[in-house]
C-alpha cells in the first residue's frame, strides 16, 4: 500500500470565512450574557425576602405643668429615625383613640405638640393640651407612637397629673 500523503486542506473562500464573529467576541458575549441573567435571578429571589428592621426603642418621662399640659419627653433613643415614619395616637381610658396623626405634621395639630426636629430621638417633648379636647384632665389615657415600617409601637406611656 503507498504511503498516505498528508494534504493540507483547501481554504474556504473568502465570503465563507468572514460570516462568524471571533471566539474571542463569542466568549465575551457569553460571558456578559451569564452574568446579566445572574443578576436578574438574583433581583427576582431578593425580591422575595420579607426584611424590616427592627424598630427603634425608647425611654420616656412624663410629667404635668402648672398650666394643665401634659408632657411626655424621649430621654433615650436607640436610634433617631425621620418623623415620617412614625404615627402618634391619643387613647382614653377604654383604649379607644381620641385623636391621632402623623408625627411628621405633629407641629401643625392643636391637641399633641412636638419638638421633633425631623427625628425622632432623645431630648423631643410631646405636650398634650387636654383644654383642646375639652377635657379638664388627660388622667389614665395612654398617648403611643407606632413605627410604621414594623407597626410596632415604640413609646406607650400612660399619663397622670
Amino acid at each position: 500500500m503507498p504511503p498516505r500523503q498528508s494534504r493540507d486542506p483547501e481554504p474556504l473562500p473568502l465570503n465563507l470565512q468572514e460570516q462568524g464573529a471571533s471566539e474571542v467576541i463569542g466568549t465575551i458575549l457569553m460571558v456578559a450574557m451569564t452574568v446579566m441573567l445572574a443578576g436578574v435571578l438574583y433581583m427576582w429571589a431578593y425580591s422575595f425576602l420579607d426584611y424590616t428592621e427592627p424598630p427603634p426603642t425608647y425611654g420616656t418621662d412624663q410629667y404635668r405643668t402648672s398650666e394643665g399640659d401634659y408632657i411626655v419627653e424621649i430621654v433615650s433613643a436607640s436610634a433617631k429615625k425621620k418623623a415620617q415614619a412614625f404615627h402618634w395616637y391619643l387613647k382614653d381610658e377604654s383604649g379607644v383613640t381620641v385623636v391621632h396623626g402623623n408625627l411628621s405634621i405633629i407641629g401643625e395639630n392643636e391637641t399633641v405638640d412636638a419638638l421633633v426636629g425631623g427625628r425622632l430621638g432623645e431630648g423631643d417633648k410631646f405636650v398634650i393640651d387636654p383644654d383642646t379636647l375639652d377635657l379638664s384632665s388627660l388622667d389614665g389615657y395612654t398617648f403611643q407612637i407606632r413605627y410604621n415600617p414594623s407597626g410596632d409601637m415604640v413609646v406607650t406611656v400612660r399619663l397622670f397629673g
